[in-house]
C-alpha cells in the first residue's frame, strides 16, 4: 500500500532547499528523516491499538526507508489496503487449478467450494499516522525556515 499526498509550491520549496546553508540543510535532512520514522512508528502503534494484530505481519510490514531529502514509509502487507479502508460484501473463491477452500474452524478443517464474505470495517492506521504527525512537521518546519 503506497499513500501519496502532493505538497503545493514543491518548486519554490526546491529552490529555497538549494538557498540553505549546510546546517539548516542538515536539519531539514534530519526533519524529514525524523517525520518519516515517526510515521511509521504510529502506523505500527495503531495497528497494536485498533485490534488488527492477528500475525504481527503487518506491523512488521510498515517500514520507513530513505536518505537526503527523500523518505517513503510503505506498508508491504498484501492486505494492508483491506484494513485501513475495510471491505465490501465479496464471495471467496478457491484459487484457479485449486478445488475448494480449506480453512479451519474450532480445531476442525472445513472444505468449502465458495465462502461469503461480509466484509470489515475499516481499521485505519496509516492515514491517522500521517495526519497525526503533519501540525508536527509543520511547526518544524516553519521553525527552521523562520530561525
Amino acid at each position: 500500500m503506497r499513500i501519496t499526498f502532493k505538497l503545493n509550491g514543491l518548486d519554490t520549496f526546491k529552490e529555497q532547499i538549494d538557498q540553505l546553508t549546510s546546517d539548516k540543510a542538515e536539519a531539514l535532512r534530519d526533519l524529514i528523516a525524523e517525520t518519516a520514522l515517526e510515521i511509521a512508528a504510529k502506523a505500527k502503534e495503531n495497528v497494536a491499538d485498533n485490534g488488527s494484530v492477528k500475525t504481527g505481519a503487518l506491523i512488521k510490514s510498515i517500514i520507513a526507508t530513505g536518505g537526503d531529502f527523500r523518505w517513503t514509509v510503505t506498508v508491504g502487507a498484501p492486505y494492508a489496503s483491506d484494513v485501513e479502508y475495510g471491505t465490501a460484501a465479496h464471495e471467496i473463491v478457491p484459487k484457479a487449478g485449486h478445488g475448494v477452500l480449506a480453512f479451519m474452524i474450532d480445531g476442525e478443517w472445513v472444505y468449502v467450494k465458495r465462502v461469503h464474505h461480509p466484509g470489515t470495517h475499516a481499521r485505519p492506521f496509516f492515514n491517522p499516522a500521517v495526519e497525526a504527525e503533519r501540525p508536527i512537521y509543520d511547526s518544524k518546519l516553519k521553525d527552521l525556515f523562520n530561525s
